[in-house]
């Protein structure tokens, strides 16, 4: 890894020496394989050469601004954004509801898989006992249609997982294939080959991912075991496999250690991952609104594991990595992508003049001809490393509940009830918090509170089990946002009300958004529901809340 990943790391060393300058080198990197495209021609870049000239050439867009180019790309237009072919489209979620397809190109994948070698090393050096054992990845599979243009649909995750170098490849527990079957099929065939692997790291980008695979080993573990005794992949999600997948993936499994004597011999309470593998780490998201989650990750995983978080990635690129897990977030990969931060007027902000605690937007240009693209991304710099700053991701801008002007993220919905649960000493599945209007506008929390390993309580109970909740989440919350403690104070604002959530809401509302089209292993448990119409997603439109 050291060697293969030598030069982009005397890359990222330099800019974090001198990172206006490498931010100047990535505009003509960009630049130059925008070309003589559509775009380009539309706003004058050829005669670019600054970067205060591609801000004024260039306003800041989201990915629904940019849909006119997009579009002609999907229907297999040439040269729309840059002048290299786009070879595939990555899939993600978009803001209107309808999935972002965003193009490939060699040079921007050829960028982000450095950025992500850079990754896996820092996670190797952070922990070398992961050398002794395989890999469980949770990943979004791989081809998912074609567009009008013909071009590849695929998620993200699934593509560069398919482009890992052999050796990597050579560590994953999993064959690949398994990563394409259907959602719950997948975590069960996963599940069935780590079960006698030395599994020594889990990796997913969501931690709540990693939340769901723990309930399923649970709940699934007498069908695990008896696949185990037997070899096969016949029962629970995987019973009604296409005979041919079940026979590619049957022969793996019968070269791997199993039978009757291996299975009796595994635990005979419920699974925990640490109950069945010697784990070593486990890497995901941990910041923003998926820290209290990735936080809780040693009560699912059965015992403390160190968590890598994956840093400041999405489908898009990579655009802070962090070297080690100790540190508060990851350095800008200004030998990436042209990154610029904006501050709350919109101005975009030299790189070395950057302050601890200031929160900025994340803009990016990318080698895929993605210019001026608004991520839509609420980071915060968090310290430096050499002359570049540290970054975390806070939360999605614009994700708010807002009934009088108090604005309270999502992080601070995540942080709230996470202290409840903690204050209350409860456990859930989900919780989920909505705003309601009326004389006296209050907040919902929904909550959900059986799966496996967490039995519904009586009615009675769980009303009781509610109201605490309630009342800690109230307070908790008035912790985190003056705003809102200053209008619960005065009155103009209720108490938060509690409601119970139907047993599998949350795996329902997964489902749903696979089904829709949405990468399963990139979909986040919602910690709010903004309009009516969120809340009636996450239930469903058949679900009523109770």
């Amino acid at each position: 890894m050291r060697g293969a990943a030598r030069r982009p790391l005397q890359a990222l060393i330099a800019s974090t020496e001198d990172p206006e300058r490498a931010r100047s080198a990535r505009l003509q990197a960009v630049l130059a394989i925008m070309g003589d495209s559509a775009f380009s021609r539309e706003h004058g870049l050829a005669g670019v050469r600054t970067l205060d000239e591609l801000r004024s050439a260039v306003p800041v867009r989201t990915a629904e601004q940019l849909r006119p180019w997009l579009d002609r790309v999907e229907r297999g237009e040439h040269g729309v954004l840059t002048k290299e072919p786009v070879r595939c489209l990555v899939q993600t979620s978009g803001s209107s509801g309808r999935p972002k397809r965003l193009p490939v190109t060699d040079s921007w994948a050829a960028t982000v898989r450095e950025l992500q070698s850079l990754w896996t090393l820092g996670w190797l050096r952070a922990r070398p006992e992961l050398s002794l054992g395989p890999t469980l990845t949770v990943v979004s599979g791989g081809v998912v249609g074609h567009s009008a243009g013909g071009l590849p649909i695929l998620n993200n995750s699934g593509r560069m997982r398919a482009e890992q170098s052999a050796l990597v490849k050579a560590r994953f527990v999993e064959p690949e294939l398994v990563q394409s079957l259907p959602s719950d099929a997948k975590l069960y065939a996963l599940l069935r080959f780590a079960l006698r692997a030395p599994v020594r790291a889990l990796l997913s980008v969501n931690p709540s991912t990693l939340h769901l695979l723990c309930r399923r080993l649970a709940e699934w573990q007498e069908d695990l075991r008896a696949d185990l005794a037997e070899r096969s992949l016949r029962r629970g999600p995987c019973a009604g496999l296409d005979p041919r997948v079940r026979r590619a993936l049957e022969l793996r499994l019968r070269l791997a250690p199993g039978g009757r004597r291996v299975a009796e011999s595994l635990p005979r309470g419920p699974w925990t991952p640490v109950d069945l593998w010697p784990l070593a780490s486990v890497a995901c998201w941990v910041h923003g609104p998926a820290a209290p989650l990735a936080r809780s990750l040693p009560d699912a995983l059965g015992g403390a594991v160190p968590i890598h978080p994956l840093g400041l990635s999405a489908s898009e690129g990579s655009f802070a990595l962090p070297l080690h897990p100790s540190w508060p977030g990851g350095v800008l990969a200004g030998s990436g992508h042209l990154i610029e931060l904006l501050d709350p007027s919109g101005g975009s902000r030299d790189l070395e003049g950057l302050e601890e605690g200031e929160r900025l937007r994340l803009v990016v240009s990318t080698e895929a001809g993605l210019c001026r693209y608004d991520m839509e991304d609420l980071v915060e710099v968090v310290g430096r490393c050499g002359r570049a700053p540290l970054l975390r991701f806070v939360g999605k801008v614009g994700r708010y509940l807002n009934l009088l002007g108090e604005r309270v993220s999502e992080e601070q919905i995540a942080l709230a009830a996470e202290a409840a649960l903690a204050t209350t000493g409860q456990r859930a599945v989900a919780l989920v918090a909505r705003g309601l209007s009326g004389s006296l506008p209050s907040y919902e929390l929904g909550v959900e509170r059986s799966g496996p390993g967490l039995p519904a309580p009586d009615e009675a109970l769980a009303r009781a089990l509610d109201e605490a909740l309630a009342r800690a989440f109230d307070e908790a919350l008035s912790r985190f946002n003056i705003e809102y403690r200053g209008r619960r104070e005065s009155g103009r604002m209720g108490p938060v009300r509690a409601r119970a959530l139907p047993a599998g809401a949350m795996a329902g509302y997964r489902e749903r958004r696979v089904a829709a089209g949405a990468p399963d292993a990139q979909i986040k448990d919602p910690w709010m529901a903004r309009d009516e119409a969120e809340w009636r997603a996450i239930l469903g439109e058949e679900g009523e809340p109770r």
